[in-house]
Formats: structure tokens, C-alpha cells, sequence
């Protein structure tokens, strides 16, 4: 049997944070859309995998990394089967 799950969690960062994609330095004042970060999660046979995508315009390979270990040490997902975007 196949068992799936889907989650969210909120991303918004806090007023006063740098906006990435612009040539100068700019700070946001407000926010007019919160971001997040969904998951889906299917398990099947003892194995589990995970698909993560977030709100955000680039993600670094070491914030994938962090994100990976993240999600392995809260539930039995290994770090190689999450996928993050």
C-alpha cells in the first residue's frame, strides 16, 4: 500500500530583511503575500520520500543540505530521498 502526506509551514521572513533579485540593497517594509514551504511525503514498503517545494527565488546547495538533515532528524526519511526546490 502506498501512504502519502502533505504539509506546509510558513517562510515569511520578518520585516526588514533583504529582498534577493534587485541591484541595490533594498529592505521589505510589508508583506503582501507570505511565503511557504509545501511538502509531500509518500511512503510505500519502508521506504519513504519527500518532495519540498519553497517560495523563494534561488535556494543555495548548502541551505538544500541544511533543509535535508532538518526533515531526517525530526522523521525516517533519508536526506538522499528529499527532493527540494
Amino acid at each position: 500500500m502506498l501512504y502519502c502526506g502533505a504539509g506546509e509551514k510558513n517562510i515569511t521572513p520578518g520585516i526588514g530583511m533583504g529582498i534577493p533579485g534587485y541591484f541595490g540593497n533594498r529592505k521589505n517594509t510589508g508583506v503582501t503575500d507570505e511565503l511557504f514551504a509545501k511538502a509531500l511525503v509518500f511512503e510505500k514498503d519502508g521506504t519513504a520520500c519527500a518532495i519540498v517545494v519553497c517560495d523563494t527565488i534561488n535556494l543555495e546547495r548548502q541551505d538544500v543540505l541544511r533543509i535535508r538533515k532538518g526533515i531526517s532528524e525530526r522523521i525516517p526519511i533519508d536526506p538522499e530521498n528529499i527532493s527540494v526546490s
